[in-house]
């Protein structure tokens, strides 16, 4: 029984090693992105978009510049004769923050805890500006 005990807790300690990364105690700050290149945007949506598996987000050329969270909304229904639709969803939004971890730019989903590295972004430490 106690062979069992001690083979179980390896399988899950050697399970909980793989799959998607999660933020870690490593050091890591908050980032913006210094400046966005082309490239640098399509890896952003790319990221984004796998991260929340529905729908295609479009981002500006501005994302993640000036703030280190991004917080993504579904769109509202809207008609050309009379604009938006009545109506709400109740859907939460997806949050997104930016952080630098062993100098890699990474982007992590803050409901899942899952994280990704961001190789086209150039990244700096996020400082709050006091007002």
């Amino acid at each position: 029984m106690k062979k069992l005990y001690f083979v179980s807790l390896l399988t899950i300690s050697f399970a909980s090693l793989s799959g998607c990364k999660t933020v870690s105690s490593t050091k890591s700050q908050y980032a913006i992105i210094s400046q966005h290149s082309a490239e640098s945007l399509v890896e952003l949506e790319s990221v984004i978009n796998t991260a929340i598996g529905k729908g295609k987000v479009s981002l500006n050329d501005d994302t993640l510049t000036s703030n280190s969270q991004l917080i993504i909304e579904r769109k509202q229904h809207q008609s050309i004769e009379h604009g938006k639709i009545m109506g709400r969803h109740d859907e939460v939004p997806e949050i997104f923050n930016l952080i630098l971890k062993n100098d890699q730019c990474m982007l992590v989903h803050q409901q899942t805890k899952k994280e990704w590295p961001l190789y086209k972004a150039q990244c700096k430490p996020y400082q709050l500006s006091a007002q």
